[in-house]
């Protein structure tokens, strides 16, 4: 066996000799017994093994990289900035619980409340008003429908 052959033979079987062929076994082994080169090619190649074997090839979770590519929607974008995930951000959430109290206060504040009187406090008399206007409503349409 000359050298460029057993270097073939190393980089496709390593340098285990159990993972050689039977028949390339004994060639291998005088060769090594012979030359200082195929010593030092066999070392490089156990360092190659020892590297490989060490190494744990990460499974990729082929389901989180499709859902980080997916687009998301308007809804979870609004939820992400109501409910942040890093405590620094949680005014986010006490701003959005806050603004019906405010904007309540500010409506409350500018309502004439001298304006009211009686009859606009009496609930039939409102709820009369809204029927009146709404059976109005719907005779003036049904009214137009006849016209055509």
């Amino acid at each position: 066996m000359q050298i460029d052959e057993f270097t073939e033979l190393l980089d496709r079987y390593g340098s285990r000799s159990e993972d050689w062929p039977t028949s390339q076994r004994d060639a291998m082994r005088a060769l090594l017994s012979a030359s200082n080169a195929a010593r030092e090619a066999l070392h490089a190649a156990q360092q190659l093994d020892v590297a490989l074997d060490a190494y744990v090839m990460q499974s990729p979770d082929l389901t989180e990289r499709i859902m980080a590519r997916l687009p998301r929607s308007r809804l979870q974008e609004v939820l992400d900035w109501l409910l942040p995930s890093m405590p620094s951000l949680w005014w986010r959430p006490a701003f959005a619980a806050a603004m019906p109290l405010l904007l309540g206060i500010a409506v409350g504040a500018t309502v004439d409340v001298a304006g009211v009187d009686a009859v606009n406090s009496d609930w039939d008399a409102q709820e009369q008003i809204v029927l009146d206007s709404q059976i109005g409503l719907i005779a003036a349409l049904n009214a137009g429908e006849g016209d055509e």
